[in-house]
């Protein structure tokens, strides 16, 4: 079992990103590759209201929402209006 300490929760209350790595390691996957990463960083910063992520199949797009959907909950449990859709 991996414990973080309370700067890591903080950093990744913030970040996607630092959750994502804190949720991988969780359910036992390597690093994010980068293009996760960028993935991750797209969600945060959306570029415009809506927005399509595309890639390649297994580049984990539907892991990466979903890990997205629990941080936005985490972050707001009262949020009512998750826009997140996965194919």
């Amino acid at each position: 079992m991996i414990f973080w300490d309370n700067e890591q929760i903080d950093r990744a209350r913030d970040d996607f990103r630092a959750f994502l790595f804190i949720v991988w390691k969780e359910i036992g996957l390597p690093n994010p590759t980068p293009i996760q990463v960028d993935m991750a960083h797209t969600l945060q910063n959306p570029p415009n209201d809506r927005f399509i992520i595309e890639g390649f199949r297994g580049v984990a797009k539907s892991f990466i929402t979903c890990a997205f959907s629990v941080w936005l909950l985490w972050r707001d449990p009262q949020k009512k209006d998750i826009d997140c859709l996965s194919f």
